[in-house]
């Protein structure tokens, strides 16, 4: 099912078992939802910056159900700016208030930006797919939520 901006209401956050694909395009990314049983997978490619930011913010919130963790691939995310960067700490703060478990697959511009980014945040990235559905699949008691969230913009700055 395809969803545009103006239909997005139409979108099922309760998907049945089984693998769904929900696809929602914006001029230099693409965003795509896939349903698994007791897991979505939220894969994001090309650029995300000050245009889109918002939108991956609230395609992936409004996906967010503490009964479903939640993967959101960024492998294929080939540039990523500091809207981009607060827009994945704004999903990080609602998963916190949320209570969902989530892990983060980066793509080499993504794990550059985290490294050049002096934040006192921690963002729960895992090394492969595989890693992350281990880890949410099962729980893993080293995979915690982060032990601090940001409440202000303000403190995550560049160094």
């Amino acid at each position: 099912m395809l969803i545009d901006n103006k239909r997005r209401d139409e979108l099922r956050f309760d998907a049945p078992a089984g693998t769904q694909r929900v696809r929602s395009g914006h001029p230099g990314m693409s965003l795509r939802a896939h349903f698994q049983p007791g897991l979505v997978v939220v894969q994001v490619t090309g650029a995300i910056e000050a245009s889109n930011a918002a939108r991956l913010n609230d395609y992936v919130t409004g996906l967010a159900n503490p009964d479903r963790p939640m993967i959101l691939d960024l492998r294929g995310v080939n540039f990523i700016n500091d809207d981009g960067f607060y827009a994945l700490v704004r999903i990080a703060e609602h998963a916190y208030r949320a209570g969902m478990a989530w892990a983060l697959v980066t793509s080499e511009a993504v794990d550059r930006l985290r490294g050049s980014t002096c934040s006192t945040y921690r963002l729960p990235v895992a090394a492969s797919m595989e890693e992350a559905m281990r880890r949410l699949t099962f729980r893993d008691p080293g995979w915690s939520l982060p032990h601090r969230v940001a409440t202000m913009t303000r403190e995550l700055t560049r160094c």
